[in-house]
């Protein structure tokens, strides 16, 4: 809405030649696309309205709550941006490379204060399904639910490992005493069963291949980067190889 404002205000009645949307995943963005198709067509809409449409369209009979849930999700999307930056992305290379700094760059008043709002969503979203009448409407719903559980689980992963930073020094692991080495090792055990948890919750919502990247995405580096924290500080690690290969790369040239 914003992009299509700003485009109108610069090129006045003339004709926008043409917009690039940047995503990562499909099924998660639905509604997202939904509104860019509208939009692209008649111009800016109105979030609230097009919530209220396409809940109508989807049999969901509570709109205003569904519209309220939407604006809350975008809201909630705005403080991870810019709170808690890049504390689900799932790159190996940035969490292993830089270890617990990774963790660093969130502060716990942020993740419980999302953790907190995403759990009233949960609760919203039981609401609304109550309202819906057709099967794709509580489809839309429950794997909407399932993701916002996902999303809890990843924050109190991450948080449960940022921890670990008020006495572990990465540039010293050798200094931990052995109480100290048994407090990661136990933190690292229960990160790691968040992570598990969070696979387990997501694959019991997988609609299309975007769904099953994420989760490939996901075993591939969390477990991975505790594992890692875990060899570093508990079993004296000195030679990293948490560094994951990465098996899409184009081989090699051939050579004579």
């Amino acid at each position: 809405r914003h992009l299509l404002e700003f485009a109108k205000e610069i090129m006045g009645p003339d004709q926008i030649a043409g917009a690039s949307l940047n995503h990562w995943r499909t099924a998660e963005n639905r509604a997202c696309i939904a509104y860019s198709a509208r939009a692209f067509v008649r111009g800016p809409i109105e979030p609230s309205h097009f919530y209220r449409d396409y809940a109508r369209a989807f049999g969901i009979e509570d709109t205003a709550r569904y519209a309220r849930i939407m604006q809350e999700l975008d809201d909630l999307d705005d403080l991870g941006r810019e709170k808690m930056f890049n504390i689900g992305f799932c790159a190996n290379g940035c969490w292993v490379r830089p270890g617990l700094r990774w963790t660093q760059r969130w502060d716990n008043a942020s993740i419980e204060e999302a953790r907190k709002r995403y759990g009233s969503v949960i609760t919203e979203l039981a609401a609304c399904l109550q309202s819906a009448t057709t099967p794709p409407g509580r489809e839309l719903l429950r794997f909407l639910t399932n993701r916002v559980e996902c999303t809890i689980l990843q924050l109190d992963c991450a948080q449960t490992m940022k921890g670990l930073g008020a006495f572990c020094d990465h540039d010293h692991p050798e200094a931990l005493t052995a109480e100290q080495k048994q407090q990661v090792a136990e933190t690292c055990a229960k990160a790691m069963d968040l992570a598990q948890r969070y696979l387990a919750k997501h694959a019991e919502a997988i609609i299309d291949r975007g769904c099953e990247g994420t989760l490939i995405s996901y075993q591939t580096t969390l477990p991975n980067y505790i594992d890692h924290i875990r060899s570093v500080f508990v079993n004296g690690e000195k030679k990293c190889t948490h560094f994951l290969p990465q098996f899409d790369e184009p081989p090699p040239p051939a050579t004579v």
